[in-house]
């Protein structure tokens, strides 16, 4: 069987077998698979998808530090600069969240 009729059939008895609400186990020994190729295919196939999702995705990663180096933060807002440490920023945020 070639690779991309196999991928077929995997995906459709994936799908199969979210569609039957069986065990695993039920759904395989119905189907002739074994449990542990259906294991494999399945956690494939969801690896491919969140690897598809991700690089499709608009979103950046945002990585927080352990710890912040500048602890003075500066920002211009319509003009006004705005300069605070780290924790007041936090604070001020976590007003303004109360607020809305």
């Amino acid at each position: 069987m070639d690779l991309e009729k196999n991928r077929k059939r995997w995906k459709k008895l994936l799908a199969d077998h979210q569609e039957s609400g069986k065990t695993i186990k039920q759904f395989c020994l119905e189907h002739d698979v074994k449990v542990h190729q259906f294991q494999y295919y399945k956690k494939r196939f969801k690896k491919e998808i969140v690897q598809n999702e991700t690089e499709n995705s608009n979103f950046v990663e945002v990585l927080q530090p352990d710890m912040i180096v500048d602890s003075q933060i500066s920002m211009n807002l319509n003009g006004l600069d705005i300069k605070m440490d780290y924790p007041n920023l936090v604070k001020l945020l976590k007003t303004v969240k109360q607020l809305d």
